[in-house]
């Protein structure tokens, strides 16, 4: 257990905190309510205040965490000395630094001349001096650090004045000059003040002429002509410098108390954690870690609070006296009190991990008694348990300790002294007690458990308990205070709100934008929250945190509510309160009209209308509830975005009662997670329980506008119309508790909803309202007098007719008239008789000049896909307007007032966060664009020509959606786009240095641009749109355009579920609907998918710190005719197969497969394809049957390419083709493949074909190929001619091959089953020639060879029985290095793959005396029975019992692990068997040399057999951890079992290798560590998605015995373990970790991350695995492919580090025609993707390889690594003999 002082690891205070904060304030629960189970609110900042006072004026603590957070009066007193550094004798009559140790000040002591000395002035105050303290490392030039001062004195935090000190210290000085401020104190390495007047307060004590170390300027340089002396090695360096000195000095006030010479005035304190006064900062820390909480985004509403604060406490005559509380010494008692036993409870309850049961009830008794022995001052003799149960929750009997230990030391403080506490007072106090109040809950709580189990000494157990879940519990409740506490670990919240005084209502939301506090909507809630309430208060407010993402956390519906409110005029809309209809629908307990239909023609007020009943309805405290929505015509939401508004809002109604009153929601509602709140069923389901939930409250819903969504049936069916039959349904079923408002137009489609209830027309009503309007807007007129008034009135009230909209416009056309002429002209000619035609005389009026203007804006607000930004729309219109391409010229941007001449009177700015500042502050970006009314919009639509006249080309004035498009395209294709946009601090910046926030229409054009080109619905114009969007997509502008919306379009490159289809996945479309249609826009489609296959991961996280760092994408690796290629990437890269483009489509009969060699510099390629494959219908519907595909796929065409990989200039070229022409008959096809529709299907066998030995070997199917002297693929003497044991059709399975000159060993782990093998197929198979076709770059073909076997016996000809028998030597030879078996076993652990109990494997292979290996030495059965291979008959077990050790148990292990492998077959009926036989082709036929065969249990992947270099020795691992070593030469063979690094790891693969010297072998095995198996029993029975498997390499170096090394085992000489991912799934084909072997490194490759290991054989334990200080990106696939990195060679022509990654084949199984119309789309398709390589620069891409933290410790003295003997003459279990059993008691 470390040592643990209060101020670093308690509250490292008890600094730590979560992720928003809240008033200080204690809520009303802890005073009242002493609950165990209401754990702290999310939002509490009581630890951020006790932890930043309880390290104030210390200096590790504040350099930490450098950010300060506290400004605090301090006092100097007199007699203290202060110090000043310098390079003159000369006083500094300005402001100027000086330090509290003459250490820091001696480093300023510096002169231009050496031989001058340096002066140090020391000065002594004579009275006290006033000083203001900053904490945190305010001296520190470091962006955070200073944010305070310069907000004070600036207004906001400069970075580029970060080093302006000299103006920060005068303007400091000169602010607090009215507050007789004396100085300021920081901190750096130590602390300083900056004093701004020399004769003030302090005199002169001395003023000497010291030595100087330095020369002012910098370093003293070395004289001419010798060098400069080296530093001293590490550990002889003598601390004697001066700045070692002057942080010395700083050292001494570390910890508590600190700088004792400044006294603080704590009742004078301002926190910047009080939420109370600075509510904008706690967006600001949102997320964040302590250490980078800034005071930065302060505000100026928080400034002026600042300022108003600190003229409370400087002024003079303002200050309080206080309380006379000592609050530091109370909160040092505090952290005595509790730091060091919080520390050591949870060190005890972290002994119970590792604890069996008994050990553990021990443990958990001595923490009980722990526990208690810290609550002895407060125990209370009355207080006893009152219940039997030992539920932690039930504990209200220990509630009177709970509030003792919590009010203990506040008490007195909170009662009789808190009338004289200053406000800063109270601040502190909330912290203290709120620290307080935690600690004590949490222990408290633990004694209080453990009193109710029974655990007091005189106390009986009253019930059986399990502490080791009891152990769980309270260590997760100690980890949690520890979290709260400490500053390194907080968890994030997820909402934060406060509840407004009296009886207004507020709507709020994460990061919310805007909130509705009654009737006004207000900018930027962040931080005025409530503190803690209750754990169902949180429960909805997170749940409200989750749909708000529905509608992006902006609560539209307040927006459009308030605006409403500020446009209605006052009396107006009184006539509804006196409304019958709507009293009876809002009072009528038992309403038959629980739906209300307000019509009413358009612009009759219905919008103001709603906004004013919403008014009216009764709130919570008058018993009801409102949650509203209000539709726009320029703005859809869908039916989620709804009903997520409608939830919330009901959601935060809940809280405003009383807490308890109500019941906590739901699980099934409360634990949705977001991705279940987008499906509409459960928004359904959360209103239904809302609106149930027992209380007497009415909810009312409102509907507005509903009409607008009425435009497309797509819009209505999708958005309102759902949620509206919704509503309807809920109200009719119980109007008791639902009512709901609806008010729109009279449409036929909304009448037939609501035909059954009660209507309102609103026009009569509408003409008092509008005549009240006129009245007061005309006789608001300047000018006119009151009789030409009233003729204005009475003539605008006599067209009015009913109309708001029409009252509006005509009363803004008169107050644009500058004289009563004009006016009355206005009446003469006649108002307008309508809306449409008030919309033509307007339009109709428009000077010429404008006409092309007014053409461009209405085209793009009228087709807009969202209302624009005032900045966006005049961007785009400066783009239409610009006549050079590729650029906007400055001089054709249109004028701003241009601008506004043309929106009057028909498009209104609406600030898009209203605020209370005064509009004509906010800037163009703060404003939408709306046109006025949604009658506007239909009539541009339908009058498109309204602005043509005949000196206009048509197309000039022509109200279109065309002109959205070529805005869009024109501005996505500036010649500033051309290049990737740079990030500059946390901006981003075009090729033109212009921000991009400074081009908002770009972001919009990203997103919208395909969307636009969806209007063009005539196929003949989507004909001339193709060519210019195939070349915009293919320009490096749209490489741009890909950036942007993987950084501002949120979920653009996401995948989506579909409700109706749970198997597939959906992207966004990313082009115009149409686009498709056309064969080259298919074929973008299709590569852009392809794209995406591979990158999307790294374009849809947003979050990462690598968003929008599109140049890590391999744009080389796509291929050369893909629309992406050649745009900018970090690296070099490049397809191997560039005749085939990434995500091509191919004939479903196609087979790949290909390697690399182990110098990187070739790479092998292989494509199959069958030709006569029969033109059936089960070729579509399944499988065909063996006996089709041997009759009918008689040919495999196979092409083998070699690619040589040059350099990183060049592509890799094609070196050699050949194809071979292999028959399906020769090569056994049917034993590798199950399905000849689908080579790549889940099957337990080795892939069709396969490059082994370094590629210098080729299997198709159980024909082997080799490569002669020119590299063309020749077939191999036949290994399966009648003489051989391989004869047989099963024996023939071959999946492992490996040569070494003339010796060839092949190898397999799988004996077929008769199931899998029908031997009647035998004589279908045709052995007869086959040609190999060779085409040697291009050359003619040649050459063929007899591959002919009559035999089908399994027999083995005595000869080679002879060479499998002769010498098979298990034993350890006399040369071995190997310990014996008795020392070994003495203290090393037992192999896992062993029984674990017992000791032993229950194969016994000691040597060939054992009966069961000469059975399956050779397979000699005729029948190939299953039975009789693997499984004797099993007898009765007596009593039903089983053996829980043996067979059983690794069997399961086994068929554990295989759920992980993806690519295996569920079921099969073949077993796992090792087979190896050895040949030797020298004389043009396979003799066989050697043969064996082992049964198997656990089986291996991907662990070829190794030859040694020079010895006749070959390594083969052959599972269950066991490592085959065969002398060939000799026909002799032994075996060893590797250890695993843990007993409950399982090995997925071995590799082996020799070093080139021969003497040293090397190992790496692939573990896997499976989950616990009650958690998988679990996982299994709730069908849940099986838990990760933890995989790990074990990493053994070997010597070879110098004098046997093929019959002697090797000696382990070193060994290391990496720790590696975790991973779902095990794709065996294609492990997850691939392995490059150099002369001293082992390369492991994984997706992302390269490691390396030292392979020498120095038995180094200490070496450390290295990786790449660099993260490399490459494409998702390559989980599924060969990844393989390669090193950079040195050399005259050096070759820089590379990886190469194999190909990958996928299947599509479905019709292509859901993407496009094609009517002979496959119906199972595979799209292939070539190999690639890429070249990466050292520096720039991997940087220093460090330490990867990968490495794990391995236990000594257990054998992990070694190479064990097998134990001999083990006796067998038998059930029936040996179940002679008794009980097991202990």
């Amino acid at each position: 257990m470390k040592p643990v002082s209060f101020a670093s690891s308690f509250i490292g205070a008890l600094s730590l905190v979560q992720a928003a904060q809240v008033p200080l304030s204690a809520p009303p629960a802890w005073d009242s309510k002493w609950r165990f189970d209401l754990e702290p609110s999310v939002n509490a900042t009581a630890n951020y205040v006790f932890e930043t006072i309880s390290t104030l004026l210390q200096q590790w603590p504040n350099t930490q965490y450098r950010n300060g957070h506290n400004i605090v009066p301090i006092t100097v007193p007199p007699g203290t000395l202060l110090y000043h550094g310098t390079w003159q004798h000369k006083v500094p009559s300005v402001p100027d630094w000086v330090a509290t140790d003459p250490e820091h000040a001696y480093l300023f002591s510096r002169s231009f001349e050496e031989a001058s000395g340096g002066w140090l002035l020391t000065l002594a105050t004579v009275r006290p001096l006033n000083v203001l303290y900053f904490d945190g490392s305010s001296a520190a030039k470091v962006y955070g650090a200073m944010d305070a001062q310069d907000i004070l004195i600036w207004g906001a935090v400069e970075p580029d004045k970060i080093f302006h000190e000299k103006q920060r210290i005068d303007d400091l000085c000169a602010w607090g000059k009215k507050y007789n401020i004396d100085g300021f104190l920081r901190m750096e390495m130590d602390f300083e003040i900056m004093l701004c007047d020399f004769t003030e307060g302090v005199e002169i004590s001395s003023f000497l002429n010291v030595v100087s170390e330095t020369v002012r300027g910098g370093p003293r340089r070395p004289p001419p002509g010798k060098d400069p002396k080296l530093a001293p090695p590490p550990g002889e360096t003598k601390p004697y410098t001066p700045a070692y000195r002057a942080l010395e000095a700083g050292h001494w006030h570390n910890r508590f108390p600190g700088e004792t010479r400044a006294q603080l005035d704590l009742t004078r304190l301002i926190s910047f954690y009080d939420t109370d006064m600075f509510p904008s900062l706690v967006d600001a820390r949102y997320g964040q870690e302590r250490w980078a909480h800034r005071v930065e985004k302060l505000g100026e509403e928080g400034r002026q609070r600042l300022l108003e604060r600190l003229d409370e406490i400087l002024a003079p005559g303002q200050q309080k006296p206080g309380s006379g509380v000592d609050w530091t010494t109370l909160i040092r008692v505090i952290v005595q009190r509790y730091a060091d036993r919080l520390e050591v409870m949870q060190y005890l309850l972290n002994r119970t991990r590792s604890q069996e049961e008994d050990q553990s009830e021990d443990t958990i008794k001595e923490v009980h008694e722990y526990a208690r022995s810290m609550l002895y001052p407060y125990v209370l003799n009355h207080v006893r348990p009152n219940s039997t149960l030992g539920d932690s929750t039930g504990l209200d009997w220990a509630a009177p300790v709970f509030e003792q230990c919590a009010t203990a030391h506040t008490k007195i403080i909170s009662s009789t002294l808190r009338g004289n506490l200053t406000y800063s007072e109270k601040i502190i106090l909330a912290a203290v007690d709120g620290v307080s109040h935690e600690i004590c809950r949490v222990v408290v709580g633990i004694w209080a458990h453990g009193a109710a189990l029974g655990l007091d000494e005189d106390a009986e157990l009253r019930e059986p308990f399990s502490s080791q879940d009891v152990s769980a519990d309270w260590t997760s409740r100690v980890d949690k205070l520890i979290s709260w506490l400490d500053p390194g670990r907080r968890p994030k919240n997820l909402v934060h709100y406060r509840r407004p005084p009296g009886n207004q209502e507020i709507m709020v939301f994460n990061n919310a934008q805007n909130c509705n506090f009654g009737d006004v909507t207000v900018n930027s809630i962040q931080g005025d929250f409530i503190q803690h309430v209750a754990k169902e208060e949180n429960q909805i407010l997170e749940l409200c945190s989750r749909l708000s993402k529905n509608f992006d956390n902006e609560p539209y519906y307040s927006i459009r509510h308030a605006q409403n409110l500020r446009k209605a005029t006052e009396g107006t809309c009184k006539w509804l309160s006196q409304s019958k209809a709507f009293t009876q629908w809002r009072d009528v307990t038992l309403t038959k009209q629980p739906v209300l239909w307000v019509h009413g023609t358009p612009g009759s007020g219905k919008s103001t209308l709603c906004s004013q009943a919403i008014r009216l309805l009764p709130g919570v405290e008058a018993g009801g509830v409102v949650a509203y929505h209000f539709c726009d015509f320029a703005r859809q939401h869908k039916e989620i975005e709804i009903l997520s508004m409608l939830a919330c809002q009901l959601l935060h109604a809940t809280l405003s009662e009383a807490p308890g009153e109500l019941p906590p929601l739901p699980n099934s509602v409360a634990s949705l997670t977001p991705l279940q709140l987008k499906e509409p069923d459960n928004l359904y389901s959360i209103i239904n329980q809302l609106v149930h939930r027992p209380t007497k409250a009415i909810v009312y819903f409102v509907l507005d506008g509903v009409d607008e969504e009425l435009r497309t049936r797509s819009r209505w069916s999708e958005g309102i119309l759902p949620v509206l039959q919704f509503l309807v349904a809920l109200a009719r079923d119980f109007p008791q508790h639902v009512r709901l408002w609806v008010s729109s137009q009279r449409r036929e489609e909304i009448r037939n909803l609501l035909t059954d209830f009660e209507s309102i027309d609103i026009v009569p009503f509408a003409r008092d309202d509008i005549e009240l309007y006129l009245a007061k807007m005309v006789y608001g007129l300047q000018g006119p007098k009151e009789s030409d008034q009233k003729i204005l009135l009475e003539s605008l009230q006599d067209g009015a007719e009913g109309s708001f909209m029409w009252a509006r416009l005509m009363v803004d056309e008169l107050s644009q008239r500058s004289t009563l002429a004009s006016m009355k002209e206005f009446i003469k000619e006649g108002f307008p008789r309508s809306l449409n035609d008030y919309y033509q005389r307007i339009f109709e009026g428009y000077p010429a000049h404008l006409r092309p203007l007014a053409c461009q804006i209405f085209s793009l607000l009228v087709y807009a896909k969202r209302p624009l930004r005032f900045c966006e729309l005049w961007e785009a219109v400066w783009c239409l307007s610009s006549s050079t391409e590729g650029m906007l010229d400055p001089d054709e941007k249109p004028w701003k007032s241009h601008l506004d001449a043309v929106f009057q009177p028909f498009v209104e700015l609406i600030p898009i966060h209203p605020t209370g500042d005064k509009l004509e502050k906010l800037d163009e970006s703060q404003f939408t664009c709306h046109l006025i009314h949604s009658t506007l919009k239909d009539f541009l639509i339908d009058q498109k020509s309204i602005l043509c006249t005949e000196q206009f080309d048509f197309k000039e004035v022509h109200i279109c959606p065309e002109l959205a498009v070529k805005a869009c395209l024109g501005y996505l294709l500036q010649s500033r786009f051309s290049d990737l946009l740079q990030k500059n601090g946390d901006q981003w910046h075009d090729t033109s240095g212009t921000p991009v926030m400074n081009n908002r229409f770009l972001i919009y054009a990203a997103k919208y641009w395909d969307k636009h080109l969806d209007t063009i619905e005539h196929p003949e114009q989507q004909r001339r749109f193709i060519p210019k969007v195939v070349s915009f997509v293919k320009s490096p502008n749209f490489w741009t355009v890909i950036q942007v919306q993987s950084i501002w379009v949120q979920a653009q490159f996401s995948s989506f579920v579909t409700k109706d289809d749970d198997d597939t996945k959906w992207l966004r479309r990313m082009f115009p609907v149409w686009f498709k249609e056309a064969e080259e826009g298919f074929q973008v489609w299709t590569q852009n998918r392809s794209f995406l296959r591979q990158w999307r991961y790294l374009l849809s996280h947003h979050t990462s710190p690598c968003t929008g760092e599109v140049d890590h994408i391999w744009t080389g690796a796509l291929g050369r005719n893909h629309f992406l290629a050649g745009r900018k990437s970090r690296v070099v890269s490049f397809a191997i197969a560039p005749d085939r483009m990434p995500g091509d489509r191919v004939e479903c009969t196609m087979f790949f497969t290909d390697l690399i060699n182990d110098s990187g510099g070739e790479i092998y390629t292989l494509e199959i394809s069958y030709d006569h494959l029969p033109e059936c219908s089960d070729r579509l519907g399944g499988a065909l049957t063996s006996a089709d595909m041997m009759q009918s796929a008689t040919t495999l065409r196979c092409r083998s390419r070699t690619w040589e990989i040059q350099n990183s200039t060049s592509d890799p070229t094609l070196k050699q083709e050949q194809i071979l022409q292999v028959s399906a008959g020769s090569c056994d096809f049917d034993l590798y493949v199950h399905d000849p529709t689908n080579p790549y299907a889940q099957t337990d066998r080795a892939p069709l074909a396969a490059f082994l030995g370094n590629g210098n070997i080729l299997r198709i199917g159980s024909r082997i190929f080799e490569r002669d002297s020119s590299s063309r693929l020749i077939p191999v003497p036949d290994i399966h001619s009648e003489e051989s044991h391989m004869a047989s059709r099963k024996a023939r399975y071959v999946e492992e091959v490996s040569r070494h000159g003339h010796i060839l060993a092949v190898t397999s782990r799988m004996k077929l089953s008769n199931q899998d093998v029908d031997c009647l197929l035998e004589d279908i198979h045709d052995y007869e020639l086959d040609s190999q076709h060779s085409i040697d770059s291009g050359e003619d073909t040649d050459g063929s060879d007899d591959d002919t076997d009559n035999s089908d016996s399994d027999d083995c000809s005595d000869h080679a029985k002879d060479k499998v028998f002769a010498s098979d030597d298990d034993s350890a030879s006399e040369g071995s290095s190997v310990a014996s078996i008795k020392d070994k076993f003495e203290d090393d652990e037992i192999a896992p793959w062993d029984d674990p109990e017992d000791g032993y494997s229950n194969d016994s292979e000691s040597g060939d005396e054992s009966s069961d290996d000469d059975e399956l030495a050779v397979e000699t059965d005729s029948s190939d029975s299953e039975e009789e291979a693997f499984k004797r008959p099993s007898p009765p077990k007596p009593h039903g019992q089983v053996p829980q050790e043996e067979d059983e148990d690794e069997d399961g292990e086994e068929e554990d692990i295989r759920r992980y492998f993806r690519d295996q077959k569920p079921a099969s009926h073949s077993k796992p068997r090792a087979t190896i036989s050895i040949f030797d082709t020298k004389y043009g036929e396979s003799t066989l040399l050697f043969s064996k065969q082992v049964r198997l249990k656990c089986k291996l992947w991907a662990s070829p057999p190794v030859f040694h270099p020079s010895k006749p020795l070959l390594v083969w691992p052959l599972g269950d951890g066991q490592i085959l070593f065969v002398d060939y030469d000799r026909g002799s063979s032994f075996t060893r079992t590797l250890r695993p690094s843990t007993p409950f790891t399982r090995h997925v693969a071995i590799h082996c290798t020799f070093s080139t010297c021969g003497q040293f072998m090397h190992i790496a095995a692939l573990e896997g560590r499976l989950p616990d198996r009650r958690l998988a029993a679990v996982v299994e029975k709730l069908e849940l998605p099986l838990p990760p498997v933890h995989m790990a390499m074990l990493i053994s170096t070997y010597r070879l015995s110098s004098t046997k090394p093929t019959r002697a085992p090797p000696a382990l000489i070193h060994r290391i373990r990496i720790d590696l991912k975790e991973v779902k799934g095990i794709n065996t084909r294609q492990l997850p970790f691939n392995l490059t072997w150099a002369e001293d490194y082992l390369y492991v490759t994984e997706e992302n991350i390269k490691e390396d290991e030292e392979a020498n054989a120095s038995g180094d334990d200490s070496q450390l695995v290295m990786a790449p200080e660099k993260m490399v990106f490459m494409p998702k696939t390559c989980g599924r492919r060969l990844v393989r990195f390669f090193p950079s060679v040195a050399g005259e022509a050096p070759v820089p580090p590379k990886i190469v990654v194999g190909h990958e084949a996928s299947v599509f199984r479905g019709q292509l025609s859901q993407f496009r119309r094609c009517p002979n789309s496959e119906s199972r398709s595979i799209f292939f993707d070539p190999p690639v390589v890429c070249y990466l620069d050292e520096e720039k891409n991997l940087g220093n390889w460090v330490d990867s933290k990968s490495r794990t410790k391995t236990m000594e003295n257990l054998g992990i690594g070694s190479l064990d003997v097998p134990i001999e003459g083990v006796e067998r279990f038998n059930p029936e003999d040996d179940c002679e059993l008794e009980p097991y008691y202990y």
